[in-house]
C-alpha cells in the first residue's frame, strides 16, 4: 500500500481490483477442489486417520477430538453437511467446531485445514 507512482490510485480501487482477481482466477479453482471432495469417499478407519492426523500436528486443540469424531460418525439430523462420508463431510465436521475457538486461532486452524484437505493453492 506504500509504493510510489500511485497517483490517482485509491485504496478501495485497489481492493476492488483485488477482489475481481479472486473472484475471476481463485473461485472457480475452489468450486473444483470442494467438489473433488465431495466425490471422494472415506472409509471408517482413513477417517479416523485424518482426524488422528488434524490432531498430532496441533490443528486443533486436542479438547475438540470428541466433538469432531461425534460430528463426522454420529451428526445429528440438523448437520447435512457431515453426513455424507467423503472428506467434504470431514471437512465440514472439523470447521464446525472452529467458532469455539479465538477468532486469530480459528482463522489460523482453517488456513491449516485448507491445506491439509487441499482446498488451497500449492505454494509457489
Amino acid at each position: 500500500m506504500k509504493r510510489r507512482n500511485t497517483t490517482g490510485l485509491t485504496s478501495r480501487r485497489r481492493w476492488a481490483l483485488a477482489s475481481d482477481r479472486y473472484l475471476q482466477s481463485d473461485i472457480p479453482v475452489l468450486d473444483r477442489q470442494v467438489a473433488l471432495l465431495q466425490q471422494m469417499a472415506l472409509t471408517d478407519q482413513a477417517a479416523k486417520l485424518l482426524i488422528f492426523e488434524i490432531f498430532a500436528q496441533q490443528l486443533l486443540p486436542s479438547r475438540l477430538l470428541v466433538a469432531v469424531t461425534r460430528n463426522y460418525f454420529d451428526p445429528d439430523s440438523t448437520m447435512t453437511d457431515c453426513l455424507p462420508r467423503t472428506r467434504w463431510g470431514l471437512h465440514n465436521s472439523v470447521t464446525r467446531e472452529l467458532p469455539r475457538l479465538s477468532p486469530v486461532r480459528a482463522f489460523a486452524a482453517n488456513v491449516a485445514l485448507g491445506r491439509l484437505f487441499g482446498l488451497t493453492r500449492a505454494e509457489q
